[in-house]
């Protein structure tokens, strides 16, 4: 058989988000830090680190990670959910996750978990629908609509809305039926973000909140170590201060556009893809950092020697950004990370596998799982 042969390390720097993939939460320790990108038959394929730890990725069809490498169930059902996915981005990739971990096959807890996320992310979509169609009516003068007086839960409420966005049509120039349809599909890419000044948490401000909280404790932890790791640790704090930065700078955007509901309906039609983007901005430069606040998260109460092991782990998984990203950043200069490649091999580690054979890191990925959901 012919084995995949790692890109050239120059390939570390993605031209775009797209090209640098989004993150998969795979269980199978060697799969750690893999990624999903666009390919050119159009199926997708994943970027996996070079095992060895030396410069480069592999580069393998879907198919091609199972013929390659040992893998779990949850990771040959994941791979199966991904082949399906029409649009990889991060949210498609999470909510296809979402069903595999739903199968139980990254264990109860994580099941659990990724049901509940499901549950919060339908609600929350819901939710930044009517809270739009509010200050739609809001602003066009109409200040009687009230939303808390329509029962979400129930199947007719687009029935009711209906009647009353109605009144909107002339004002705006579209039919009751076409600026609802509009809401829905803007509320799909705003979800994420939430609106601004309405006391809702969204998805990229909770995760703000988990990067803010891994790099304070990273920072009082790393206040005892010299040398390498001192380096490791200063290098990790970079990267997630950077992201921290321009994190809430893209969210704050967002709420810009969104804040200005007769504007952003208006130009819809016309600017779809580019408004989209930017709505989506903050949940590309957070892609990853889930995952690694996650792991750090997991290892909290083990020795000072593993988490070294593991903040080793993180500096090779840290998220490049993108060569074009810097014109949505207002030209930012991202850490140099691209050049920093270390390979730590933890105690029992079978660097040419990524298989432990005393630990247990598939346990911690599934436990990752559970508070990356």
């Amino acid at each position: 058989m012919n084995k995949p042969q790692p890109e050239a390390a120059a390939l570390l720097r993605p031209a775009t988000f797209a090209e640098r993939g989004v993150a998969v939460p795979f269980t199978t320790p060697v799969m750690n830090h893999a990624r999903i990108r666009p390919s050119r038959s159009g199926h997708g394929e994943l970027l996996v680190p070079n095992p060895s730890g030396a410069r480069g990725l592999y580069v393998l069809p879907l198919d091609g990670a199972e013929r390659t490498f040992s893998l779990t169930v949850h990771d040959r059902l994941l791979l199966e959910e991904l082949s399906r996915v029409q649009a990889l981005t991060p949210q498609e990739i999470r909510h296809a996750s979402r069903r595999v971990a739903m199968m139980g096959t990254a264990g109860r807890e994580a099941a659990r978990a990724a049901t509940e996320a499901g549950e919060r992310d339908q609600t929350e979509r819901l939710l930044v629908n009517v809270l739009l169609l509010d200050r739609l009516f809001r602003q066009t003068g109409f200040m009687d609509f009230d939303w808390r007086r329509i029962a979400l839960q129930k199947r007719d409420i687009r029935e009711r809305l209906r009647g009353e966005v109605g009144r909107l049509g002339p004002q705006l120039g579209m039919r009751a039926d076409e600026i609802l349809n509009m809401l829905e599909e803007i509320s799909i890419h705003a979800a994420t973000v939430g609106l601004p000044d309405v006391g809702f948490v969204s998805r990229a401000q909770t995760a703000l909140k988990m990067l803010g909280r891994f790099d304070e404790e990273l920072r009082a932890w790393a206040a005892l170590e010299t040398g390498a790791h001192r380096e490791t640790a200063n290098l990790v704090m970079d990267c997630a201060s950077f992201t921290l930065q321009h994190g809430r700078s893209a969210i704050d955007k967002a709420h810009a556009i969104l804040a200005d509901v007769i504007g952003l309906v208006r130009t819809w039609r016309a600017n779809s893809e580019t408004i989209a983007e930017r709505l989506a901005l903050a949940e590309w430069l957070l892609d990853g950092w889930q995952q690694i606040a996650a792991i750090w998260e997991a290892s909290r109460h083990e020795e000072r020697p593993a988490r070294r092991m593991t903040l080793g782990e993180i500096a090779s998984m840290l998220p490049v950004l993108p060569k074009d990203a810097v014109k949505h950043l207002d030209d930012a200069a991202a850490p140099a990370i691209q050049s920093h490649r270390r390979r730590w091999v933890r105690l029992h580690e079978d660097w040419r596998t990524g298989s432990i054979v005393a630990a247990d890191a598939t346990q911690r990925n599934e436990a990752v799982r559970i508070l990356d959901a």
